[in-house]
């Protein structure tokens, strides 16, 4: 049986829950860098205990040039949210 066009969209949609908008990039930062920036926080099952990043995009302009902005597609979005949550209570001081 085949899926229909509108459940293909579905689970593309679906897909993209785990995806994250990396702005103001450095424009050395490298795929490999990011993935391990993100895997590296605390709370997951992989190794550095983060969660398990599945793609990195660096964007680009035509002519190859970096613009400074990536994606970062997750596997769990409950895992990245628990890791922006620990970086944000790291960076806003106590009241």
């Amino acid at each position: 049986m085949c899926d229909s066009p509108s459940r293909d969209r579905r689970k593309a949609g679906r897909a993209k829950k785990g995806r994250l908008i990396v702005r103001n990039l450095s424009f050395k930062a490298t795929e490999e860098e990011l993935k391990r920036h993100f895997e590296g926080a605390k709370g997951g099952k992989t190794k550095g205990g983060g969660p398990t990043v599945t793609d990195v995009h660096i964007l680009k302009r035509p002519d190859g040039r970096r613009v400074g902005c990536a994606f970062v597609q997750v596997r769990t979005r409950i895992k990245i949210d628990a890791h922006l949550l620990c970086v944000f209570l790291k960076l806003v001081p106590e009241m």
